[in-house]
C-alpha cells in the first residue's frame, strides 16, 4: 500500500495530530499490511540498554526541525546493520533527519486497551533505502 495507490493511506499521512483517533483505525484494519513510503528519521535512541539496537521513530515526509505531524511510526529494538534489511548499500550509519524509503508490515496493535494506546504505529522492516 502506498501513498499514491491507496486515498486512505494518503490522507493518513497527511494528518497533522500524530495521536489522531484514525491512526488507531488505520493500525486495527490493516494489522499485517505491507505499507511504503517516503520518510525522514525524527529521533533516535538506544533500545534498552544496548549499544547497538535502537528504538528509530520515523516521520511521513522530508524532516524538518520545526515542524512535525503525524503519524508516528517506530522500528523497535532493531539493529543497523541487517535488520532493517537495506536494499541498497547499508549506510554505516543512520540519525535523524536522514532520508528513507520505507517498506513495512504494520506490526501496531492498540492494546491492552484503545484508551492507554501510546500513539505509534510500530513497523516490521521489509525493505529499507537511503533516499
Amino acid at each position: 500500500m502506498t501513498p499514491e495507490g491507496d486515498a486512505e493511506f494518503g490522507d493518513l499521512l497527511t494528518l497533522r495530530d500524530y495521536c489522531d483517533p484514525s491512526i488507531a483505525e488505520f493500525i486495527e484494519k490493516h494489522h499485517g499490511e505491507t505499507v511504503a513510503f517516503d520518510g525522514n528519521v525524527s529521533y533516535m535512541a538506544n533500545h534498552e540498554s544496548y549499544n547497538t539496537r535502537y528504538d528509530i521513530l520515523i516521520e511521513a515526509g522530508e524532516f524538518s526541525e520545526t515542524t512535525s505531524g503525524g503519524p508516528a511510526f517506530q522500528f523497535k529494538d532493531v539493529n543497523l546493520t541487517s535488520d532493517l534489511l537495506w536494499t541498497d548499500e547499508n549506510p554505516g550509519t543512520l540519525g535523524v533527519g536522514d532520508k528513507l524509503r520505507i517498506v513495512a508490515e504494520v506490526q501496531g496493535e492498540i492494546y491492552p486497551d484503545p484508551e492507554n494506546w501510546n500513539c505509534l504505529i510500530y513497523l516490521e522492516p521489509v525493505a529499507t533505502a537511503v533516499r
